[in-house]
């Protein structure tokens, strides 16, 4: 948004909600220093975060919507959370963010935390097993 200054100038409205590039790119936080070590945002495979899932050696938390959930389906064991939630406290290590095309779980990438990389739609493409709700 723009808003007219006393000289005819303008300059963006402190108030005004960025556009998505602004959230989705240069917004994104940095890595962060934590004890001395940079925590990076990761991307993972679908068959990577599978395996990592029979393991026991990560939760994978979708953050979805339930109409998607239902329409889709979801991986076995995928906990709903909700996405407002998860981008202000999202978890650290151990936690892999899902989203339908890897959107929105960038959102949540600044604690340690990973991401399936390119969402649900890489997780069906792979042909990874897909609980459908009754």
């Amino acid at each position: 948004m723009i808003e007219i200054c006393e000289r005819v100038s303008f300059r963006p409205c402190p108030l005004a909600l960025p556009t998505a590039p602004y959230i989705l790119g240069s917004a994104l936080p940095r890595p962060r220093a934590r004890y001395g070590v940079h925590v990076m945002a990761r991307s993972l495979d679908s068959r990577e975060v599978w395996e990592a899932l029979q393991r026991g050696e990560a939760r994978l938390l979708d953050l979805r919507t339930e109409f998607e959930r239902r329409r889709y389906g979801a991986p076995p064991g995928a906990v709903r959370v909700s996405l407002a939630w998860h981008t202000l406290k999202p978890e650290g290590e151990g936690a892999i963010y899902l989203c339908q095309h890897a959107v929105r779980s960038k959102l949540t990438l600044h604690s340690g935390a990973a991401e399936v990389a390119g969402g649900f739609v890489a997780w069906q493409r792979a042909g990874l097993p897909v609980e459908k709700p009754d």
